[in-house]
Parts: C-alpha cells; structure tokens; sequence
C-alpha cells in the first residue's frame, strides 16, 4: 500500500513537472504564445523580486538573495547522480557559455546550479560535477527546506521519488530560469534548448 501510494504521488508530479509550466510562470496561454519565441523564451509579464535566501556555495562560501545583483543568471535545479536531463543542459549551458562571453556584456552571464538533491549532493560532489562542464559556474547548496523554498519562489518543483529499482531518484522541473541584474525573476527557457538559443536569449535580454 504505501508503495503504491509512493507510486501514485511520483506519477502526479511528473504529470505537473510537465504540465504546469507556463502556471508556474504566471502566463496565461496568449501571453504565452506572444513571448515564446523559437528559443523557448518564456517571460513574465512583469518581473518578480526574489525573496531572501542563503544557501552554501561548492566553494565554501555563502551565497545570499543579494549576491544575484550585477548578473544575467541562468539557474538550473538539479542533482549530480541525474542521468540524463541535469548533465544535458548544464553541458548547453556551458557551450552557450563559452559564446556568451565574446558578446558584448557577456561578462554579466553567470551560469548558477542548485542541488534538488540535499541529502546526497556534498560540496564536492557538486564541486566534481560542475567541473566537468565549467570553471565558471557556481553550485549552491543547502537544507531541503532551504532548496525547497527558493525553488517554490522560482516556480521550481522537486521531489525525491522512488526509482523502480529499489533507489531514490528525484523529479524536478527542467527549466532554466532567468534572473536579471537586479535580482529578479524574468522567466523560464524551456526544453528541448540548444546552445544557439540559449545565446539568443542572452542577446534577447541583456541590451
């Protein structure tokens, strides 16, 4: 029974992760359509402040709500032992990186990692994953209830579900979010992504 039940509420949120999106966003279906472009660029129709956090960087330091200023972040939630979707887009967004740089302003793209998985992902479990893709980026850290409060105010879902092999896997949503130099909430760039859109969003955004 409680397996069942397990299997119930991870079927429920993947059907979410999936479905509610542009919810999630604040958009209804017609802004939707107007502000997607070919890239996947999904905007909000008016910026949101982030709330205040602090979370433990995988360079040992702290990293607070006001640590977001000065940059055009790209933020992705994920976890180090993710199969597919994590080392993916962080490998695209490493790649539109290395393009972002020789634009003008590309000094203002920070490329930000949160773990969804708290209670596996240490520093330097974080630390090895990100190296393998950039230098530049910068992993976070913290408690669940933490990680889970600064997902919610970015419209990020995450859960820790069973993995059909006796294991633990989590379902998260698999967007990037946008966060502009003041410090806010712009929108999402939703999957599939190639680095060229992730480029064009940056171009897009930061004039």
């Amino acid at each position: 029974m409680q397996r069942r039940l397990q299997l119930g509420v991870a079927a429920l949120l993947v059907a979410a992760l999936a479905g509610s999106v542009l919810l999630y966003a604040g958009l209804n279906r017609r802004e939707a359509v107007a502000a997607m472009p070919a890239e996947g660029l999904v905007l909000l129709p008016e910026p949101k402040a982030v709330p205040a956090f602090q979370l433990e960087t995988h360079r040992g330091g702290q990293f607070h709500t006001q640590d977001l200023a000065g940059h055009w972040t790209y933020l992705f939630f994920g976890f180090t032992n993710c199969p597919h979707i994590c080392p993916t887009t962080v490998a695209v967004m490493a790649e539109a990186e290395a393009q972002i740089r020789a634009l003008p302003r590309g000094d203002a793209f920070r490329g930000l990692f949160i773990s969804v998985d708290p209670e596996r992902d240490d520093i330097a479990s974080i630390a090895a994953f990100l190296g393998r893709f950039s230098d530049g980026f910068l992993g976070l850290r913290g408690t669940r209830s933490e990680v889970l409060k600064v997902a919610q105010d970015v419209s990020v879902a995450f859960a820790t579900v069973p993995d059909g092999q006796g294991g633990l896997t989590v379902e998260h949503s698999s967007h990037i979010v946008l966060i502009d130099p003041e410090g806010r909430y712009r929108g999402i760039i939703k999957r599939p992504r190639k680095a060229e859109a992730l480029v064009s969003a940056f171009r897009r955004l930061a004039v």
